[in-house]
């Protein structure tokens, strides 16, 4: 009797990581459409001109790029060159994993890193080392901001009834813990290691997993360490990055009010600018509802109306679920396996020494 062909093993099918996530993807995008006021979304789109949304479009596309461009910049302070472009869809995918999550701000950082290494084929530390530089700048340049916001609405009178001296701490508070961490970098400290070497020798000592993880750490944290001390005209320059990114932003939300008839001026956008940035700051998926208060709130202390805040809100959830589907959709399909081969082995071949 002739025995039945088996399927290589090639070809049977696995599951893996990345198939939770074509799973996850319309869940969360069905979740966040859910709760986006789509009925005034529509009404305010139908409001601009093809034109204008021609602009927006943009404006948008720009900031895409100056946010890939400090990213680029890091890496070939690591040594690595990536293709902008590539960079684009890695970012994009990232930006909807974190949007459409409860951690607005974290949460695709991994998925960035594992991209690079399946199809930039960097090692893993490196790709560590720069997404975490780029996260620790890109929280750097958000803290600056928002305390410069927060410093401008009270002393200008925009947000009345706050008192200046305890937003102030509150500013001081944002911008103290992402500016402790590069300060610690650039001084050779390596705090995750540590923390990883005190977990493993309380509780995991013969846990060969856990020194695996511990080893991952050393290797990242001596990479930043490194570009940090090698490369300050690169840093300072991906800090120029950060810089522009926010000139691109503000001026974006100048522009929609623009188009939208509320003609505010610097100041008080950059109100309206701070306003919204604190609401991603609340852990719901896109922020939903703590937009629109805040919106709200920032509107009616210019003496502005709520409806002109809501128009604007119906813009900005129209950007940002716009980027996020596209985001889903390119976490999807290049989170699968590229086939290419892997320097798993070779890694550590590539790494400086430890400091």
């Amino acid at each position: 009797m002739t025995p039945t062909a088996q399927p290589s093993p090639s070809r049977r099918f696995r599951l893996r990581w990345y198939h939770a996530l074509w799973v996850a993807a319309p869940v969360f995008l069905a979740i966040a459409l859910r709760g986006a006021p789509l009925d005034s979304i529509g009404q305010v789109l139908r409001r601009l001109t093809l034109g204008q949304i021609g602009a927006l479009v943009v404006v948008n596309l720009l900031a895409l790029l100056v946010f890939s461009g400090r990213w680029a910049i890091l890496l070939a302070g690591l040594g690595h060159t990536v293709g902008i472009v590539r960079l684009v869809a890695f970012r994009t995918a990232g930006f909807a994993i974190s949007y459409f999550t409860p951690g607005t701000q974290f949460g695709g950082e991994p998925l960035q890193i594992v991209l690079l290494h399946r199809w930039a084929s960097l090692p893993l530390a490196p790709a560590a080392a720069s997404v975490t530089i780029d996260k620790a700048l890109e929280l750097l340049g958000n803290s600056t901001f928002l305390a410069f916001g927060i410093v401008i609405s009270a002393r200008t009178s925009l947000l009345p009834g706050l008192s200046s001296l305890p937003l102030l701490a509150i500013a001081l508070a944002i911008l103290a813990f992402p500016l402790s961490l590069v300060i610690a970098a650039a001084r050779g400290s390596h705090p995750l290691t540590s923390l990883v070497s005190w977990v493993r020798a309380t509780w995991f000592a013969q846990s060969e997993r856990v020194q695996r993880l511990e080893l991952a750490a050393r290797q990242m944290e001596t990479h930043i360490v490194m570009y940090l001390g090698e490369h300050p005209l690169g840093l300072l320059t991906a800090m120029g990055f950060s810089l522009a990114s926010w000139v691109v932003m503000v001026g974006e939300t100048w522009l929609a009010l623009q188009f939208l008839g509320v003609p505010l001026n610097g100041l008080e956008t950059i109100a309206v600018v701070t306003a919204s940035r604190l609401a991603f700051l609340v852990p719901i998926p896109g922020g939903l509802g703590a937009l629109e208060s805040g919106l709200v709130i920032a509107f009616t202390a210019l003496g502005r109306t709520p409806a002109e805040a809501l128009a604007l809100d119906a813009l900005i959830r129209a950007r940002d679920l716009t980027i996020g589907g596209i985001g889903l959709l390119l976490a999807a399909i290049l989170s699968r396996d590229s086939g290419k081969s892997r320097h798993d082995a070779a890694d550590s071949n590539k790494l400086p020494p430890a400091a």
